[in-house]
């Protein structure tokens, strides 16, 4: 075989494109003594490929056995870590898709008049002026009322603190 076709051959191989065949004789070419100068490093490649006798270190498939699992343990974990996270986008979309729904649901259904919503009770301004000096009245009313009754409570809070502190200092004065 000549360089004309080897070349095509070298080619083939270095893409990954070339037979078993094709191997064998770029193998069997490189083999020879006869290889020209240009394709010495080539020639260095193809020897080194042949090369059976290199030896192998104590516990290299031990240890390629652990590193594939490891490896594959941890691609597995980013797996189910991607999918959890997938998981809950995917959740936090559909909640927020519920939410607009809902939401416009809302928005756009025809409000009718409810009992709670105050209606207009008062035919003048000064009866409006009555009825709500009479709600500021009651609430003042309940705001005096609960003043007097956090004062009851202040009162009753510095007795208890007062027979507390006499109790503390009987106590202090007792004989050991």
């Amino acid at each position: 075989m000549d360089n004309p076709e080897i070349d095509p051959l070298l080619a083939r191989f270095y893409e990954g494109t070339a037979t078993e065949a094709e191997e064998n004789m770029l193998k069997a070419y490189f083999a020879r003594e006869d290889v020209p100068p240009r394709l010495r490093t080539d020639q260095a490649f193809f020897r080194q490929l042949a090369r059976t006798d290199i030896p192998l270190p104590e516990g290299l498939g031990d240890r390629l056995e652990t590193l594939i699992d490891r490896l594959d343990s941890k691609e597995t974990r980013k797996r189910r870590h991607r999918r959890l996270v997938l998981r809950r986008t995917v959740g936090i979309a559909a909640m927020f898709c519920l939410l607009c729904s809902a939401t416009a649901w809302w928005l756009s259904r025809p409000s009718a008049p409810s009992a709670l919503t105050p209606q207009d009770t008062c035919a003048t301004p000064e009866e409006a002026y009555r009825e709500t000096q009479k709600a500021l009245s009651a609430l003042a009313y309940g705001l005096n009322r609960g003043v007097e009754g956090m004062k009851t409570v202040e009162r009753t809070s510095e007795k208890v603190n007062q027979q507390l502190m006499q109790q503390l200092n009987h106590i202090k004065n007792l004989p050991q």
